[in-house]
């Protein structure tokens, strides 16, 4: 309920945004559209031995959705207008967290009490975490309160908070790389201190990369693949009572349903485009990839989006491949 709408409004929202942006800045087809061109295709292809073709269809549609996010985030001059919007419609959710608003809603579907109005606790400090991190690269003071209790309400996320923790060592490294090395010091002894605080929900996240990996191959499953194989491949949860829709990995997950293509593809595109990045993206990059590291924020809308739209603004900072090629050509022709 929390989720599938936001799905749907982004599939409109994003063609309409596309097209109004269409003139906002130079289009370049650069390596990293080229490369994630390749991972759609290639997901798309992963449809030929997938096992379940409805959830396949649905992952390949929403990773359309998240492509259009890119196309719009490399059209943008600037993603502050974003990071104020996503402040002020995550500042909502933090005003239920702290008021007594949801005690006007007797028999709930859903809890609202720490969830706000993204259903999940981490779903929201996550996606609080990516905006603050960019809100404080654009200066955006003013937006940073309203963000402060979906990050820190109890019980705190962790995997959000190290995404925090991510971003402001990269930040500290392009000041100082001793700074940088001390804090990264500082985050492992944080880490492991938040780890103590719930180790029942680590020990399972192992125990679920654990089986994960088993199952993990050249080719890949095929996309939508994870939750429908999950079965076959765990020897650790009766999977009768309850099985995880996600490994709580993205690269495990890109890497069991896509394959050793798919993750050399995938992590091509993100490297190539840390690269190029400016500062403020890289930032919010490194904490994407973090959380990713622990959770799955390109199945969740929100930060799906964002993430996408900050890969896109950077790869628009790279050069046009076109560009590099039209010296030859006109050589040739002349």
């Amino acid at each position: 309920a929390a989720t599938q709408p936001r799905w749907s409004f982004l599939a409109i929202a994003l063609p309409i945004m596309v097209w109004r942006n269409q003139s906002s800045a130079p289009n370049n087809f650069t390596l990293i559209h080229a490369l994630g061109l390749t991972f759609l295709a290639w997901a798309t292809l992963s449809l030929l031995w997938t096992p379940n073709l409805p959830d396949a269809f649905n992952e390949l549609i929403q990773l359309v959705i998240v492509a259009e996010a890119f196309v719009l985030g490399a059209r943008l001059n600037t993603l502050r207008p974003i990071f104020m919007g996503l402040a002020v419609g995550l500042a909502i959710s933090s005003l239920i967290i702290i008021s007594p608003l949801q005690e006007l809603i007797p028999h709930q579907l859903i809890s609202i009490h720490l969830e706000g109005l993204l259903g999940n606790r981490n779903m929201l400090a996550e996606a609080a975490v990516l905006t603050a991190v960019g809100c404080i690269g654009y200066r955006l003071w003013w937006f940073i309160p309203g963000l402060l209790p979906a990050i820190f309400m109890p019980q705190m996320a962790r995997g959000a908070l190290v995404g925090g923790l991510a971003a402001f060592v990269v930040w500290a490294w392009s000041r100082s790389r001793k700074l940088a090395i001390l804090l990264a010091l500082l985050s492992i002894c944080a880490i492991a201190i938040l780890i103590n605080l719930r180790p029942s929900s680590v020990i399972e996240r192992w125990a679920i990369w654990t089986d994960t990996i088993k199952g993990l191959t050249f080719q890949g499953h095929g996309i939508g693949s994870y939750y429908f194989l999950f079965p076959f491949v765990n020897e650790t949860f009766d999977t009768t009572l309850a099985r995880p829709e996600h490994p709580h990995n993205e690269i495990l997950e890109i890497w069991f349903e896509l394959g050793t293509i798919g993750v050399f593809l995938y992590a091509s595109m993100v490297a190539t485009a840390y690269r190029v990045a400016d500062n403020v993206s890289r930032c919010v990059m490194a904490a994407f990839i973090t959380i990713g590291m622990f959770e799955f924020p390109s199945h969740v809308p929100v930060t799906a989006f964002l993430g996408a739209l900050v890969l896109g603004h950077a790869a628009m900072r790279g050069s046009s491949i076109w560009a590099e090629y039209e010296p030859s050509g006109l050589r040739i022709r002349s």
